[in-house]
Parts: C-alpha cells; structure tokens; sequence
C-alpha cells in the first residue's frame, strides 16, 4: 500500500479578465494499494484533492475519487475505474466565476 501527500501554492502572471486574482492553493492526499482483499490481483484506489483560490474569496473546491486498479502487462501500468465526486469552482478557465458538481464514473490509464 502507498500513501502520498502533496500540496502547491500557484500564482498566475497573466490574468485575461480584471475579474481574475492570480494566487491559488492545492493540497491532496492519494492511497493505493496492489491487492483488494479477496479479489487478486486487482488493487484499489483512493484520493481527496482540495483547492482554494484567490478569485473565488477563497472558496473550496474538492474532488473525491475512488476506484479499482487493474494491472496490465508491463510493469507500472494500471487501469483504473472508478467514481469521482467534484464541488466547487468550475474547472473550465472561461467560467472560473461559476460553480458546479457532479458525479462521474472514469476510467484512467496510467503508464
């Protein structure tokens, strides 16, 4: 099993709008691991992703996923299926004032 955990601190040197205010926070955390107990050799997955930005008065975004991870035949690739739960900011640069949610099932192709 791996845990990981990441954080960022963004600042956006050309703005297209006088809407727009150029920092941004993100942190996340992700776990994984190779084998789901009693189906071998499938793994599973799961992550929380959080952002705040400056142009929102720093609302929260966050994203939640989770899913099974399905190897392939060269080490270190994976399939992954599963479902993500979004609410916040529009993820669409054009509509960055607005807010959404939704649920969606995805698949994932790591190499």
């Amino acid at each position: 099993a791996r845990f990981r955990a990441y954080g960022e601190i963004g600042y956006a040197y050309l703005m297209r709008s006088a809407l727009q205010e150029p920092w941004r926070l993100q942190v996340g955390v992700e776990h994984e691991a190779d084998r789901f107990p009693g189906i071998a050799p499938v793994g599973y997955f799961a992550s929380l992703d959080a952002q705040t930005h400056q142009e929102n008065d720093w609302e929260r975004s966050v994203a939640l996923k989770a899913g099974l991870r399905f190897p392939l035949r060269h080490p270190g690739q994976v399939l992954r299926a599963g479902l993500e739960f979004y609410r916040g900011k529009s993820p669409l640069g054009e509509f960055f004032q607005a807010r959404e949610s939704h649920l969606a099932l995805g698949f994932w192709l790591d190499l």
